[in-house]
């Protein structure tokens, strides 16, 4: 299990993304530092997402390995303010969780949602309160989208939870089904303490 971290930044959208750009530029390796926009994330209180609505665009959530948590905060400490950042805190990303519902048409589908999102689950993933169920019409004209009545119909539901990088999969997997609502990531996390002035 790898421990991710994520790290608030305050200031504009395109100086975030360029500070984040700079910083993994002039690394060695091959490291990672996803926005938590980008992948979903909601915020993590009611004051966070009023934030999200009306200061669109003042606070930004970066999601990184452990590793890589620390240098970069270490750098938006000491130069973020060149580019107006500021940091705004950081916590340990203890799980990650997502829920969904599917509704679908055809057998297939239905053995494409249950192979992507309940058997093939990555190590440190779950998947919880699985609901499914089959209804089926003889009655009905069949599989047509917009068929009044349809001879086979297919929901589920659950939550999926774990580790980061796994949840990001599966939500990935989600949205690649066009039968699959998935919801937002909801992060558990485990504030740090304030790290000293430099």
């Amino acid at each position: 299990m790898s421990v991710w971290h994520e790290i608030i930044v305050v200031g504009g959208e395109g100086p975030v993304r360029g500070f984040v750009a700079g910083f993994l530029g002039g690394r060695a390796q091959d490291e990672a530092v996803l926005f938590g926009h980008d992948v979903r994330v909601q915020a993590a209180t009611l004051g966070g997402r009023l934030l999200e609505l009306v200061g669109a665009g003042s606070h930004h959530a970066l999601l990184t390995p452990a590793a890589v948590a620390g240098p970069l905060s270490a750098a938006l400490r000491r130069t973020g303010a060149d580019a107006d950042l500021r940091h705004g805190g950081e916590s340990v990303v203890v799980a990650a969780s997502f829920a969904f519902t599917a509704e679908a048409f055809s057998r297939e589908v239905a053995a494409t949602v249950e192979s992507a999102l309940r058997e093939a689950v990555p190590a440190g993933v779950t998947v919880e309160a699985f609901k499914e169920e089959e209804t089926i019409d003889q009655g009905a004209r069949g599989a047509e989208l917009y068929a009044p009545k349809h001879a086979y119909v297919y929901r589920a539901k659950g939550r999926i939870g774990g580790d980061l990088p796994g949840v990001l999969e599966m939500r990935r997997r989600a949205e690649q089904i066009e039968f699959v609502k998935a919801d937002g990531i909801t992060l558990e996390r485990r504030a740090l303490p304030p790290a000293p002035d430099r």
